[in-house]
């Protein structure tokens, strides 16, 4: 059985559609304003990309993925020596962060899963179903 759930980050998304409204807005104004009407659409696309977050657990990995299945991070369940929930700060933010202890992928809320590796090296997984990742990880 594979556990498999997407989160998306509703906030996150509607600072992208923000952006991509000021960007056409600034792109159909003219001119000095074209560039960074342009700009903003790519940060728009760039934010909207890092807005969902599926984890998927199979029989020998933990993935972490953003939509469209980059930027992955992959971790071999034999690696892992424990997972358990964990509070993450609120000034660490969402997307891709380095955090004190390791990284981390976010895109709403504060509870994630810490997943710790033999080699020391820790993962945090920002998800809405702490409990469901944490089972999944502790039935592998």
């Amino acid at each position: 059985m594979t556990y498999r759930h997407r989160q998306v980050g509703w906030p996150i998304m509607i600072v992208s559609d923000v952006l991509f409204i000021i960007g056409v807005v600034l792109i159909a104004l003219g001119d000095g304003a074209r560039i960074t009407g342009i700009v903003l659409l790519l940060t728009a696309l760039v934010v909207a990309l890092l807005s969902v977050l599926t984890v998927t657990v199979d029989a020998t990995h933990v993935t972490a993925t953003f939509f469209p299945g980059w930027p992955k991070h992959r971790i071999a369940l034999a690696d892992i020596s424990s997972a358990e929930a964990v509070r993450n700060k609120t000034w660490w933010g969402f997307g891709i962060r380095k955090v004190p202890g390791g990284w981390m992928y976010n895109v709403g809320g504060l509870d994630a899963v810490e997943v710790v590796q033999h080699n020391g090296k820790r993962f945090r997984i920002g998800t809405n179903d702490v409990e469901g990742l944490e089972r999944a990880l502790a039935t592998r």
